[in-house]
């Protein structure tokens, strides 16, 4: 193999399972097996990509990839930025949704649907999620990882009306790990809450016209942070010309009260122990303090903007079911900062709580 060609290749194996109630009625219940793998190799500067149901035996893909990154041959001597190699990982389900039967799974998902049809609510749904997932990565420069891991989660949304008036409230959670993970989030009580604000919000004054302070929880100030910051600091953005960002790493671009970190090493939804290059999952400080500190970065824009990737900022091709899809950001957040002034000061505060809610 020529000195700057490379190839890796990422296998996905698993199952999912989904389950979805509206109004009572059993909507969707589906559980079925998938796999894929996705090979990529680097020749001259361009890459080559080729994605299958296969799993095993993939030298042939290999070499169509390498092929096909051949013919385009941008003619560069390019070789991605080193990174630190991350870790294989078999991380258990405490308590295995595979113990439930599929009836069983439909009784817990009606329990939480009926919680959140209080008085005053005209319409429910719920969904549960869950899903097994097994993946293997291995490149050519003698990498080879596995992880093995169970995700699960639920949503419930209500619908609240009088006299025309409708409001919307919902919840969801989810993250790592067994039926341990609906058991640490009280989803009978969340869904009962979920019902209490969409009844409530049919009372909610509308804020008079105006530019005012907003007060924004993390969980929908994550959203916004997302959109403002998270696709603007995505490298090949940047290196395309398409990024507002782009130039500013180390200029102010926001408030000293604003850190804005991406950090997939959390044990929580975005979770996972290597990306889609076979790099640590590691935290990324993307604004501190309000000043640009850094983009995400895949090896190929780290070694394009001279970037030294000791750590990963981004992964690269992302894998679903042997299909390929970008690979953005996992768990971009923004962090917690003291006020400078008190909350009682404002005039009119305005809190908004999440994405489908709004209070005053």
């Amino acid at each position: 193999m020529a000195a700057a060609e490379f190839f890796d290749i990422r296998v996905l194996r698993g199952s999912r399972t989904r389950i979805v109630l509206d109004n009572g009625k059993l909507e969707e219940i589906s559980q079925a097996p998938f796999q894929g793998a996705a090979v990529r190799a680097l020749s001259g500067g361009a890459w080559g990509f080729v994605t299958t149901d296969a799993v095993d035996d993939l030298g042939q893909e290999i070499e169509s990839a390498r092929n096909m990154a051949r013919k385009i041959d941008r003619q560069e001597d390019f070789r991605l930025a080193p990174a630190m190699p991350g870790k294989s990982l078999d991380l258990p389900a405490k308590k295995d949704p595979k113990d439930l039967s599929l009836e069983e799974k439909v009784a817990l998902l009606r329990e939480i649907e009926d919680a959140a049809k209080v008085a005053g609510v005209s319409s429910t749904q719920a969904v549960y999620m869950e899903s097994d997932l097994a993946l293997s990565y291995q490149n050519s420069e003698g990498l080879d990882l596995e992880s093995r891991m169970t995700r699960m989660g639920f949503y419930v949304t209500a619908v609240a009306q009088r006299n025309g008036i409708y409001q919307t409230d919902g919840e969801g959670r989810s993250g790592v790990g067994g039926l341990e993970v609906l058991e640490r989030h009280d989803p009978v009580a969340l869904a009962r809450e979920v019902g209490k604000t969409a009844v409530a919000l049919l009372d909610a004054a509308v804020p008079k016209g105006g530019s005012y302070p907003v007060i924004l929880d993390q969980e929908l100030a994550g959203v916004f942070v997302h959109e403002a910051v998270g696709h603007a600091t995505e490298a090949d953005i940047v290196l395309e010309g398409d990024s507002c960002l782009e130039g500013k790493l180390g200029e102010r671009i926001g408030s000293e009260l604003v850190t804005v970190k991406d950090d997939p090493s959390l044990m929580q939804n975005g979770y996972y122990p290597f990306d889609d290059e076979g790099s640590l999952a590691a935290e990324t400080v993307l604004v501190e303090k309000g000043i640009l500190r850094s983009y995400l970065n895949s090896r190929e824009t780290a070694a394009r903007l001279g970037v030294r990737l000791i750590l990963p900022d981004r992964p690269g091709i992302g894998l679903s079911a042997g299909r390929p899809s970008p690979g953005k950001r996992r768990r971009l957040y923004p962090c917690p900062s003291p006020f400078t002034e008190k909350i009682s000061s404002l005039l009119y505060p305005i809190l908004r709580r999440n994405v489908v809610t709004a209070k005053e």
